[in-house]
C-alpha cells in the first residue's frame, strides 16, 4: 500500500512543499485533471517534482504519473501556490531571505519553472514568508511573515518592483502560520500559532476581527491550515499532547465554533481537503496520507511515502471566472506600492 519517490537525479530530493493544481485550461485533455507539485532540495539544489492524475483516483490505485524539473542550483524552493485565474504558479526562494517568484503554468510547467525565466513578484532579504495565496480576481498576492510578523499583500505587474508590498495587518501578530483568501467574500484568513488566534479581515486589510467563540486552547499548537473553497471550511492541524488533531471551522456560519475532525498520531507539516478527503504530509516519517474526511477516521486511507522531508501542502481549485476592480499598482483597492518598513 505504499508508494516509493525514486529518481535518477544524482542527489538526495528532501520536499518542502507541495500544491495540488486542478483543471489548467493550458494542460492537454489528457492531463487535466490535476497536477500535484511540490518542490525538494537537497545541498545546493533545489526543483519541482509532481504527478499528474486526478488525487481522488489515487485510493483505489497505485498507477501515477511522476514528473519532474531539471535541478536549479544554489536555491532554495519552499512555498508554492497557484493562481487558477490566470494559470500563473507562485513559489518562494528563501535562498536570500524570502522572493516570491511567478511564471505561467503551461503543459511543460515543470521543465520550464525556474528563476532565469520567472517574474520576481516580491524580494526582501529581512522576510520569512511562510504561506502564499492568491486572489484570483485581482492577482494580488497574499503572505504571512514571520520576522517582522505581519500579514502583507504584493501584485505581479510588468514594473520593476520587486519590494513593492502592502502590510494589512501587523498589530498583534506574532507568528502567522499560512493565509488564505476567499475571493468571492473579499476575505482574507490567518492563524496565529504565537496568540492562538484565527482571525481575518477583508482584502484591504480593513475590518479585521478574531473567531471569539474559538478559544486558544481550541486552537492549540497550530502547525498548518488549508482553506476549502468548495464547503467555505477553514482546517488546520494542532498538537494536543501526543496527538495531532485535525479541527475545521465552518466559515459560512455567523459566529462559528472550533470541530474536532479526526486525530492522528506523527508529526504534520501540511494539510490540504480536496472534495470528501483529507491530505496530510507528515514531516516524520516521510509520507503524504490521504484521509477520509469523517469522524470515524482512524488510519489512511491511502498513504505513499515521498522518500523526502514535507514541509507544505495546499490544494487549488480549478479555473476560476475573473473580474478586475484594477490593473495599475497603485490601485485604491490594495495600495501596495507604498508600503515598506
Amino acid at each position: 500500500m505504499r508508494q516509493r519517490l525514486t529518481q535518477n537525479t544524482g542527489f538526495i530530493p528532501t520536499l518542502t512543499c507541495l500544491v495540488i493544481l486542478s483543471s489548467l485550461p493550458s494542460l492537454t485533455e489528457s492531463q487535466s485533471d490535476t497536477i500535484v507539485v511540490w518542490s525538494q532540495e537537497s545541498h545546493h539544489w533545489t526543483r519541482l517534482r509532481g504527478i499528474y492524475g486526478d488525487p481522488r483516483q489515487w485510493v483505489p490505485t497505485l498507477q501515477v504519473t511522476y514528473v519532474g524539473s531539471i535541478p536549479t542550483k544554489d536555491r532554495k524552493w519552499t512555498v508554492v501556490t497557484h493562481d487558477p485565474g490566470t494559470g500563473f504558479l507562485y513559489w518562494v526562494d528563501t535562498q536570500d531571505g524570502s522572493a516570491i517568484y511567478s511564471q505561467f503554468a503551461s503543459d511543460n510547467l515543470l521543465q520550464t519553472t525556474n528563476p532565469t525565466r520567472a517574474h520576481k513578484v516580491l524580494h526582501r532579504q529581512d522576510f520569512d514568508i511562510t504561506g502564499l495565496a492568491v486572489d484570483w480576481n485581482t492577482g494580488s498576492v497574499y503572505f504571512s511573515e514571520t520576522n517582522q510578523h505581519f500579514i502583507g499583500v504584493t501584485r505581479k505587474t510588468d514594473a520593476q518592483l520587486d519590494d513593492a508590498f502592502r502590510v494589512i495587518a501587523s498589530d498583534a501578530v506574532d507568528r502567522p502560520i499560512g493565509v488564505a483568501v476567499m475571493p468571492v467574500w473579499r476575505m482574507v484568513y490567518w492563524i496565529d500559532a504565537g496568540y492562538r488566534t484565527i482571525e481575518s479581515c477583508e482584502l484591504d486589510g480593513s475590518n479585521r476581527k478574531r473567531f471569539s467563540r474559538v478559544q486558544p486552547h481550541e486552537v492549540g499548537e497550530a502547525l498548518c491550515m488549508t482553506l476549502d473553497h468548495e464547503s467555505q471550511t477553514l482546517y488546520w492541524a494542532a498538537v494536543f499532547g501526543d496527538r495531532v488533531m485535525i479541527k475545521k471551522l465552518q466559515l459560512d456560519q455567523i459566529d462559528p465554533f472550533a470541530e474536532d475532525v479526526f486525530s492522528l498520531a506523527g508529526e504534520i507539516n501540511s494539510i490540504a481537503s480536496y472534495q470528501n478527503y483529507i491530505y496530510t504530509l507528515n514531516s516524520t516519517e516521510f509520507k503524504l496520507d490521504i484521509y477520509v474526511n469523517d469522524k470515524s477516521t482512524k488510519d489512511p486511507t491511502r498513504e505513499y511515502i515521498i522518500d523526502a522531508k514535507a514541509n507544505d501542502l495546499t490544494i487549488v481549485k480549478p479555473q476560476q471566472p475573473t473580474y478586475s476592480e484594477c490593473n495599475e499598482l497603485d490601485c485604491s483597492q490594495i495600495c501596495i506600492n507604498v508600503n515598506k518598513f
